[in-house]
């Protein structure tokens, strides 16, 4: 690709990206929200409830990229035969390996099987804007694991923004377990899981990024490899959760039919519900799609773009669940949410953390050039 098509085709990504990211998470929201009390005897609000089957479709959505790839892989090898394309070629340029063992990939999509299950699970008792709140310290752990594990080191303002970002992260997940009491239906409990399903989030970007660094993989690839991973963990997992018993506990929103995970419960209720089915399969697709941008956004975009995305999709879920009548306003996540995106900007670089100091290096650079063509001149 060239200068001018690279960075048209990123902005194309981080468009893509919001606009997939949002509706994966206001579609599984909906699923949470969907009223099944009349397919149920029981007295009280039915939801749908159903975390890891969640969690499940997700992987479904993202094998089926390996499919695309797949397509894309025999296209390829009729046009090129037995020689190397454009790309491997240049990534042979690179030193990388683009022959290799797939499985490699299955690393992050063991540790994506525990952030996506935390995330389910959380977002059953906190609402979708909190959510999105606290996944932007996601570049806080990104940074953390880096440093162990790529030995990357970063400058004071970096580390000045990731103190803003979890100041303003603070006071969302703060404010929202005080609000409990004051009949906010967010659980702590579900906080703290979303904290932890961010962690796992760095590490599996952190991974996937140290991979990249040996190997030559194409994005649809590794997001079909890591839902395959956590699709054949799942399929071993609701078979074990179904035969595990557990007490309702109303207070989280965890284990509402007596067992960890009623898989045929789950599929009945898909089954029943045209909205549910509707929203379960915009989870799916998006969900494909969001990944497979994100990774691309790995390769291809600037840090400017993960921080124009990172500032942009909270704020249109949160539209989205004030629209729907989801949540109401909270002053707490609107402080929380201005912080945390001041915070992401000075980490992206993309305000200066002493303006003045900006301004008055051009000035005086402007002076010293000024001084040099005076100086051309008088020569």
């Amino acid at each position: 690709m060239g200068e001018s098509s690279t960075s048209g085709y990123a902005i194309f990504l981080v468009i893509a990206n919001i606009v997939t990211g949002t509706i994966n998470t206001i579609s599984v929201k909906a699923q949470n929200m969907i009223d099944l009390t009349i397919y149920d005897n029981t007295s009280g609000p039915i939801r749908y409830n159903h975390p890891y089957f969640q969690t499940m479709n997700m992987f479904i959505g993202e094998m089926c990229c390996i499919f695309v790839y797949l397509i894309m892989y025999r296209r390829q090898v009729r046009e090129y035969g037995a020689d190397l394309t454009p790309e491997e070629k240049q990534a042979v340029g690179k030193g990388l390996k683009i022959r290799y063992t797939p499985l490699w990939f299955g690393i992050p999509g063991c540790f994506d099987v525990l952030a996506s299950t935390m995330m389910y699970m959380a977002l059953v008792s906190i609402d979708a804007s909190v959510m999105q709140i606290i996944s932007c310290t996601t570049l806080v752990w990104v940074a953390v694991f880096s440093i162990i594990f790529l030995k990357r080191r970063y400058t004071l303002q970096q580390y000045v923004g990731m103190g803003v970002l979890i100041l303003g992260v603070g006071i969302v997940a703060i404010g929202t377990m005080i609000m409990r009491g004051k009949g906010s239906q967010n659980s702590p409990f579900g906080v703290v899981l979303m904290i932890l399903s961010v962690a796992f989030v760095g590490i599996v970007m952190v991974s996937e990024e140290k991979l990249f660094m040996y190997f030559s993989a194409h994005p649809l690839q590794v997001v079909g490899i890591e839902g395959a991973t956590g699709l054949s963990i799942y399929f071993v997992l609701l078979i074990i959760l179904y035969f595990i018993p557990c007490t309702p506990n109303p207070s989280t929103g965890f284990c509402p039919h007596g067992r960890f995970e009623d898989t045929p419960r789950a599929v009945m209720e898909l089954g029943t519900n045209l909205k549910l089915f509707f929203a379960a399969l915009c989870t799916v697709t998006s969900l494909g799609l969001y990944n497979y941008f994100g990774v691309s956004l790995t390769k291809y975009a600037s840090a400017t773009h993960r921080g124009v995305i990172n500032a942009i999709r909270p704020c249109s879920v949160w539209a989205f669940s004030l629209m729907f009548g989801w949540e109401k306003f909270a002053p707490h996540l609107l402080v929380g949410y201005v912080i945390a995106v001041y915070g992401m900007l000075l980490y992206y670089d993309i305000i200066p953390l002493n303006p003045f100091k900006k301004c008055y290096s051009k000035e005086t650079s402007g002076e010293s050039v000024e001084g040099e063509q005076a100086l051309v001149k008088e020569a």
